[in-house]
């Protein structure tokens, strides 16, 4: 059974006390380093990520 984590900007933003800038350079990181893939919508203030190794 694979567990599928899905990651929001703005919610890992309030769960870690970061500021906008800083978490949406640490997804952007994790994206590009292959990690995170964006999933659903994929601009805008509501794009959402899922890790690449887990499965849905």
């Amino acid at each position: 059974m694979a567990l599928a984590v899905r990651v929001c900007r703005s919610r890992y933003e309030k769960s870690e006390g970061l500021d906008s800038q800083q978490a949406t350079r640490d997804v952007q990181t994790l994206a590009e380093a292959g990690i995170l893939t964006a999933v659903g919508r994929t601009n805008g203030p509501e794009k959402r990520h899922r890790c690449v190794s887990c499965r849905s």
